[in-house]
């Protein structure tokens, strides 16, 4: 899923007593998913790419030296192929809740433009699974993810965008054999994120 990096501009934000700044905003995004095996040596394994998407809202908290750390709320809907057997694919279709935190630093470019390096994580819910599965047996899913990932951001006024590729900590299945050549299959996605910022503690 998705954080959207600082912005400013007409934004009108408050500034505590310690010099941090505090904005709101709202965001949405698009997911590219590419669930994969990390230890795998089969050059010729197929990538299965789905998309997905979630909305939220976000909190940035900025210090005058540039820093910002921002958590945020996203409820999102993912569409996952996975190529689990060879008779055929096994489709994934999951409604999640996920909280997000994105930290970086906003470095001024040309025209009023900042541009941000971004690290990121992310813990996910799936409180809805439903799958079209094509292989002999039906599969367990795990109902909890967690991520980390890295990307930038450019953000100009009260708008960002941010590319930020997520990689996969937990296992999706707790199955050892749901995929031939491979010991362990992990939810990977690249997320693109657009963001408003509206209003201020």
């Amino acid at each position: 899923m998705l954080l959207p990096c600082l912005c400013r501009g007409e934004v009108v934000d408050v500034e505590t007593g310690n010099g941090v700044s505090v904005e709101w905003g709202v965001a949405g995004a698009v997911n590219v998913n590419i669930p994969g095996d990390w230890t795998t040596t089969d050059t010729g394994q197929e990538i299965n790419l789905s998309y997905g998407g979630a909305v939220g809202s976000v909190c940035n908290v900025e210090w005058k030296s540039g820093w910002f750390v921002e958590p945020g709320v996203m409820i999102g809907y993912d569409n996952i192929k996975l190529g689990l057997m060879p008779e055929g694919k096994t489709v994934l279709r999951r409604w999640n809740l996920s909280g997000l935190v994105t930290a970086g630093h906003r470095f001024s470019i040309a025209d009023g433009f900042l541009l941000s390096p971004l690290v990121a994580a992310e813990v996910s819910y799936y409180f809805s699974t439903s799958s079209s599965t094509r292989t002999p047996e039906p599969i367990e899913w795990r109902p909890v993810n967690a991520s980390c990932g890295i990307g930038v951001g450019l953000s100009d006024g009260n708008m960002a965008i941010n590319i930020i590729g997520y990689f996969g900590l937990v296992k999706m299945s707790p199955q050892h054999d749901i995929m031939l050549r491979c010991k362990s299959l992990y939810s990977n996605k690249v997320v693109v994120s657009y963001s408003y910022y509206f209003t201020a503690l």
